[in-house]
């Protein structure tokens, strides 16, 4: 039986290349976890795609923003307005918890339980090891795909954007190229300390398709199912 968590909100975030992803999420959640706002502020979407997810899913805000891009740029461009989208977010509506999703994740269960990592915290975040083949990325130290947020996390997202536009190398990720996003947030991260982070672990956030217990799955994969 789901507990109704008021003043929560789900943003995506997602151009035309990932409206199939986004729309499989919104039948996810209206299967498992009902009732949840949704904010969407999505890029070079038709129409008819926003007709569709609206139908697929309710109560959905959808902003649509018209941006020239090339199928190159599409990826960096797309990682690097995360911040910017949930600072927006933040400042427009007036909840008291925001979940912020890559549109590739497909909800299993009611995400209560995930929501309620921010009962004593400020931020709840995909923090790993960064070891990947013997070596530690720092990069791969936070996964931007899943941050849970209370208003009071706004100085994070606030140097989170600071590091985006000021640094234009870190450990050896360039400005606006692949895992950008990850690696200003783990440095924004480092750098808000008094703030209080939980962990979200891995049983809240699982790509492989086995484990019953993940309330999330990352669903863009190639093993993915059907």
């Amino acid at each position: 039986k789901k507990t109704i968590l008021l003043n929560s909100m789900i943003i995506l975030q997602f151009d035309r290349g990932y409206y199939k992803w986004g729309k499989l999420f919104l039948v996810s959640l209206a299967k498992n976890y009902p009732g949840e706002k949704v904010y969407i502020n999505s890029v070079n979407l038709f129409n008819f795609q926003i007709n569709n997810l609206k139908k697929k899913y309710s109560p959905l805000i959808v902003e649509n923003h018209k941006i020239k891009m090339k199928k190159k740029e599409r990826g960096n461009i797309m990682i690097s307005r995360k911040p910017y989208v949930l600072k927006e977010a933040v400042e427009k509506f007036n909840e008291e918890r925001y979940l912020m999703l890559d549109a590739d994740m497909i909800v299993r269960k009611p995400l209560d339980s995930l929501f309620h990592k921010l009962d004593n915290n400020e931020g709840g975040f995909c923090l790993r090891d960064g070891i990947w083949e013997g070596k530690v990325y720092d990069f791969l130290k936070v996964a931007s795909g899943v941050i849970l947020i209370k208003p009071s996390c706004m100085p994070l997202v606030d140097r989170w954007i600071e590091i985006m536009e000021t640094e234009n190398e870190i450990s050896g990720v360039g400005k606006g190229k692949w895992y950008w996003d990850q690696i200003t947030l783990w440095k924004a991260i480092e750098d808000n300390n008094r703030l209080n982070f939980a962990n979200i672990g891995i049983k809240y956030y699982q790509s492989d398709f086995n484990d019953d217990d993940a309330v999330i799955w990352s669903a863009n994969l190639p093993n993915k199912l059907k």
